[in-house]
């Protein structure tokens, strides 16, 4: 196994299990989807000359060189996956434009697909963001990438948080409010531009930072799926975010009453009973790495979000 291919499964090993279950899902139900045809207008920017991407140098070369292409000029988050054609999606949150971009300059999510040499930015027909904002103004923050293979494409589930501006604190670098979890689905032929099949809003929208975002990061082991979740206190001054943790069998990972919560000593029925395995106060980000090595747990994270 090569190092860039062993890059690549690095960048899996914690799939969001929630969204591969989902898309199991919607394939079972949808049989037609094999069967989907392009989205007319999709389509991927001019080559993105990567060079290696195997060292830390070589990817500081990359990302400034990228500045200066106006279809993408730097992103948050970067998730990524890798598809059975031996390229690397990687899926952004809020993302910059150059200003001389045709179409937004600022989107809630972008899109590039790696291959060897390039880098090449999934563009919609509308030029905004790769999944749309919703007829209200809600957009989507990718959270986590997963890929369930198909003999001749990948299903691609995305992971977000649905993210509306909160006017009444627009100076605010915290002017947003977070309405609740969804999932994006994008088919993607062998070498062929991602396609979006379909967006699913889980669950109404509902303002409640201290409750939380479940699926902020996912881990297996055995038939267990450890699912943790993120949350901020209403506090002056705590910039970080707890990290709580629940689990639930694979067969059962879509059924909420078969969760348990880990309340410090035991697993519990009730949500409300989570312990704080981190606090906010020098806490994680909002999303995150969680992972096994040699019969340990490490979570893997900026401490304390954006000020970090």
């Amino acid at each position: 196994m090569t190092k860039r291919r062993r890059l690549r499964a690095l960048g899996v090993v914690a799939p969001a299990v929630i969204t591969v279950l989902v898309m199991t899902t919607l394939v079972q139900d949808r049989s037609t989807l094999s069967a989907t045809p392009d989205v007319v207008g999709a389509g991927e920017t001019r080559c993105l000359p990567t060079g290696g991407l195997d060292s830390v140098a070589e990817l500081d070369t990359f990302a400034r060189e990228v500045r200066g292409n106006p279809e993408f000029q730097g992103g948050d988050v970067g998730a990524s996956a890798a598809l059975q054609d031996d390229r690397t999606l990687f899926v952004f949150g809020d993302t910059l434009r150059g200003p001389d971009f045709d179409g937004q300059k600022f989107v809630r999510n972008s899109m590039l697909v790696f291959t060897e040499a390039c880098a090449a930015a999934v563009l919609p027909a509308d030029h905004g963001a790769v999944i749309p904002d919703r007829p209200d103004g809600v957009g989507y923050w990718p959270m986590s990438v997963s890929v369930v293979e198909h003999p001749g494409y990948d299903l691609v589930g995305v992971a977000a948080q649905r993210v509306r501006n909160n006017a009444a604190s627009n100076e605010d670098v915290f002017s947003f409010d977070i309405l609740g979890p969804s999932v994006a689905i994008f088919r993607v032929a062998r070498g062929g531009t991602p396609q979006l099949i379909d967006v699913l809003d889980q669950g109404p929208d509902v303002v409640d930072p201290e409750r939380p975002i479940w699926g902020a990061a996912a881990a297996v082991s055995g038939d267990w799926v450890y699912l943790y979740g993120t949350a901020r206190p209403d506090v002056s001054g705590i910039f970080g975010f707890s990290l709580h943790v629940a689990r639930v069998h694979l067969d059962d990972v879509l059924d909420r009453q078969q969760w348990r919560y880990w309340d410090g000593e035991r697993w519990v029925a009730g949500e409300d009973d989570a312990d704080v395995l981190i606090p906010a106060q020098g806490g994680v980000s909002q999303t995150l790495s969680v992972f096994e090595q040699e019969g340990r747990w490490y979570a893997l994270s900026k401490r304390d979000e954006v000020l970090g």
